[in-house]
């Protein structure tokens, strides 16, 4: 559902996203008229019991009898509400801006754009419309103001790829190859609230043969065909309403040979006609021949909205079709649940994200380029096990980049690893019940044993691309052949005069995590961080000595910048945040790192607990870490805390015991707990490593605490010749090999850890052990819940003595953070609690704050989020005065920010 609060929204959204509505449409087709009551008004009460302070029942009062449950009244009162004409452009109303926003992300806005289109010019001579059609190929936003005068350069320092790809550029590469998809999927929750039992692929396999069976019949003359199509529409109309499986019909796989998806394969000579009809079935053939795919899709929904407007016999599928890309589109955007990223992971790894063919990075560049003009662009991408594939990744970037950049534009690429579910507990959750009693699950493989391995693989080979001479000289190849294809003497000079530049430095920006939050901790990435950034492949000097000889342009050194996305996705304010010190403490992020995100940093407590009627429900684990995580706090920072230490100390007394019972014999108390918690940083595949190369030694000290025994061993440095890559242990191990790399720490705790053999044994126990394991994740009993004012102080010690003093910046997405961070509205937005408008952080309640935090902007996923770098802009500004600031204020406010984006993405003093 939508965040939009007014009652006529929600009930539209509702409206056009429930399989009720199909329901209902079906029913209408096959004459039969059910009387039952109205099962959308029910699930809009399911879906929203307590998110939304709202009369229901109005609402859908609303619905049923101002706009009679009509699509296209529904069509027209949105259209009214949110566009405008002005000199033959239509043009986004700038005081609905932020709601429209909203509902994007809710509905597909290209049917809404086509029947506001039509409606307009209904009246007008054919040469006007054809006219006005052609000038309105996209909707405009008109600024009020000087914002893109004032902004000569501007920094997207937070934008995933793959997100920049629009709506329907997805929608077309995932319907036309709907009979492929493999999607592993069961049912889905993002169908709990639509009404139905279907999974995703039922859902875009029903979409895709409804189209192709509507562009069969609409462009064919043969009636044989048109009947057979018919008997076909019918049948299928009626699995989908009974609801059956209906990807195991495959007889339907012949509507994508036929269908809009694969157009070039038809013959279309009979919509050689001048009717409009006519002409958007030639336009949206030709586009699609094309590979226009934006422009196509346009076309398309002209095509059909005209069919609706005036009352097709197939109208009704039409609707039907309208809604089924209202729940894909849910589906791509992730709103259906308001949960922060909810399935994120099953998203990303699934075939309905998008297309990876190389034309489709053509797109991404052409998208980019012509909606952030003499813009800074940090893109992030996935890191690749191999060097070679993780160039090849982006060189088709590049090229299209170098093809078609305009002269102020910067690419830069960052790699980010994608967070991943702990299969060992996974698989412990599962066994446990049948194996509970055996030995051979007392000691499993390490916590996200599999996934520290793959990360590591990436990691490598990032490396090898900053030190490979293949990487690092690149060359720019001219065009070496006339029109002819031969090589001619001026093409001969020209490769003697070949320029070769720094193609890492200029094109690699540095690396990041991104994904389901509490799928991975920090702490797994903790080794990757610390290598890279103790690692002489990212100073740069390692090439200098290698490469003199390069006369053209000296090597610099690589500007690499460190990035984790953190405090995005959390189940628990706490979790949140203890997520952001972890990030901090154990990846070592300093001075010019940056944070993604970081709204449990910021975000209200008051509002974030609402949203989840005031319930926090954590696992044992989760809850005992966040209650050492408070304890910490308390004890580290001389603040008065509204809440007792000791019913904190009594929640982890409680816990631990019950988690650690029988697997420790040994007395611990809440500073070895401590100490166990900050030693995570420490890999544990590299301890097993590490141990089976000293397996005797360790096994003849005391059994019990054999990481301890390796600690003592491994600090003996002669011994380290024995241990492949050593400098990447060495970065692993922090706490096992003798380094100095706690100088400067913001705690003091390391200083002493190093002696604790209690904390050693906790440490392995929380990483291998399968009954510790089993116990953390079973559910805490109690709601683990403190006042409100308690997360805002934390929140303010974690700004005021850790970030601010670092020197971190935060990287703030507004409507990406709107859109699934449980937040309202744009002047909500945590970013005034971070950087407040004010010249100087006037004193609070609390009397915490007096720094304020460097913010940089980013627009995250673009293209599925519909928006840009201007628009985030514009709609700071709009809560910038929300808030109280005037123009002026909030313009001198904004320039800041993107001055600090600037400063980031040219430089970095980490």
């Amino acid at each position: 559902m939508s965040l939009l609060k007014t009652k006529e929204h929600l009930a539209i959204i509702s409206f056009l996203n429930s399989f009720e509505t199909i329901s209902s449409k079906l029913e209408k087709y096959f004459h039969f008229f059910n009387t039952k009551k109205d099962y959308i008004l029910e699930n809009m009460k399911d879906e929203n019991s307590y998110r939304y302070d709202l009369d229901l029942d109005d609402s859908y009062r609303f619905l049923k009898h101002e706009l009679n449950l009509d699509t296209l009244k529904v069509f027209d009162y949105l259209a009214k509400r949110h566009y405008k004409i002005y000199n033959g452009k239509i043009y986004i109303c700038n005081d609905t801006f932020e709601e429209y926003q909203l509902l994007g992300s809710s509905i597909d806005l290209n049917p809404l754009m086509a029947h506001y289109t039509l409606k307009h010019t209904d009246g007008l001579e054919k040469n006007n419309r054809l006219r006005f059609i052609d000038n309105n190929r996209d909707v405009d936003f008109k600024f009020y103001g000087d914002l893109e005068k004032r902004l000569v350069t501007y920094s997207d320092l937070h934008i995933h790829l793959g997100g920049a790809l629009p709506f329907e550029v997805r929608l077309h590469h995932l319907l036309k190859d709907a009979n492929t998809l493999d999607l592993k999927q069961q049912n889905q929750k993002l169908f709990k609230h639509i009404g139905c039992h279907f999974t995703v692929a039922d859902i875009v396999f029903a979409t895709s043969i409804i189209e192709n069976m509507l562009i069969s019949l609409y462009i064919n003359n043969e009636q044989e065909v048109i009947d057979n199509v018919k008997n076909d529409l019918n049948y299928f109309l009626k699995l989908l309403k009974n609801q059956h499986s209906i990807r195991e019909y495959i007889s339907f796989r012949k509507y994508n040979i036929t269908g809009i998806r694969h157009i070039h394969k038809v013959e279309f000579n009979n919509h050689n006609g001048d009717t409009f009809e006519d002409m958007f079935a030639n336009k949206m053939i030709q586009e699609f021949q094309n590979n226009n795919i934006k422009q196509g899709d346009r076309y398309l929904m002209l095509f059909f909205l005209n069919k609706l407007q005036h009352k097709d016999s197939y109208a009704l599928v039409i609707e039907i079709y309208l809604v089924l890309r209202n729940i894909i589109k849910q589906f791509m955007v992730q709103q259906h649940k308001r949960e922060g990223l909810g399935y994120f992971s099953l998203y990303s790894s699934s075939k309905i994200r998008r297309d990876k063919k190389e034309y489709e990075k053509k797109i991404i560049i052409d998208h980019l380029l012509h909606v952030q003009l003499n813009s800074n662009i940090e893109g992030r991408i996935s890191a690749s096990s191999s060097s070679t594939d993780t160039i090849k990744a982006i060189k088709g970037y590049i090229d299209n980049f170098e093809a078609d950049k305009n002269n102020e534009s910067q690419l830069k690429f960052v790699f980010h690893f994608q967070k991943s579910e702990d299969k060992t507990v996974a698989t412990i959750k599962k066994l446990y019940s049948h194996f509970k009693n055996s030995q051979s699950l007392l000691y499993s493989r390490p916590r996200w044993s599999n996934h520290r391995k793959e990360i590591k693989q990436q990691a490598l080979a990032i490396k090898d691309i900053l030190s490979n001479p293949t990487y690092r000289k690149y060359p720019l190849y001219p065009k070496l052949t006339n029109k002819k294809g031969k090589i001619t003497q001026k093409s001969i000079h020209k490769l003697k005069n070949i320029q070769y530049f720094d193609y890492v430095n200029y094109y690699i920006g540095g690396i990041d995590v991104a994904g389901k939050e509490f799928l991975t901790k920090p702490e797994v990435y903790a080794p990757i961080y610390r290598n890279f950034k103790k690692s002489i492949e990212t100073s740069g000097k390692v090439l200098q000595r290698d490469y003199p000889y390069i006369e053209t342009e000296q090597l610099k050194e690589i500007d690499f910048k460190y990035t984790y996305h953190v405090g995005e996705d959390f189940r628990d304010i706490l979790s949140g945040l203890r997520a952001i010190f972890e990030a901090i403490l154990f990846l070592d992020l300093k001075d010019g790192d940056r944070i993604g995100h970081g709204l449990a940093l910021g975000i209200d407590p008051k509002l974030f607990l609402s949203n989840r009627n005031h319930e926090i429900k954590l696992s044992k684990q989760e809850a005992l870490d966040n209650a050492l995580f408070v304890y910490y706090i308390i004890n580290r920072y001389n603040v008065e805390f509204t809440i007792a230490k000791s019913s904190v100390e009594e929640i982890i007394y409680g816990l631990s015991k019950d988690i650690y019972r029988n697997t420790i014999n040994t007395y611990f108390n809440i500073d070895d707990l401590m100490d166990a918690w900050f030693l995570r940083r420490n890999c544990p595949n590299e301890v097993i490593l590490c141990k089976d190369l000293f397996d005797n030694r360790v096994y003849q000290n005391d059994i019990k605490n054999r990481t301890y025994q390796l600690k003592m061993i491994l600090q003996q440095k002669h011994l380290h010749h024995f241990i492949p890559n050593i400098d990447f242990v060495k970065n692993a191990l922090p706490d096992f090999i003798a380094n100095n790399d706690n100088n400067g720490s913001i705690h003091s705790r390391y200083n002493h850890l190093h002696n604790n053999p209690i904390a050693y044994r906790l440490y392995w126990l929380y990483m291998q052990d399968a009954e510790v394991i089993f116990r953390g994740e079973a559910n805490y009993e109690h709601n683990f819940l403190f006042h409100e004012d308690f997360y805002e102080q934390v929140q303010d010690v974690i700004m005021e003595y850790i970030v601010a003093p670092k020197g971190i910046i935060i990287e703030s997405m507004l409507s990406s953070n709107i859109l699934i961070g449980g937040i309202s509205k744009y002047s909500q937005h945590p970013i005034f609690r971070f950087k407040p408008i004010e010249k100087t952080i006037m004193p609070n309640r609390f009397n915490i704050r007096t720094k304020k935090l460097s913010v940089v902007l980013g627009t995250d996923n673009p293209g599925i989020q519909n928006t840009t770098y201007i628009k985030e802009l514009y709609h700071l500004k709009e809560a910038c005065i929300q808030n109280g600031a005037t123009p002026q204020e909030a313009y001198q406010y904004i320039l800041e920010i993107v001055n600090e984006g600037n400063h980031a993405f040219a430089h970095s003093s980490a």
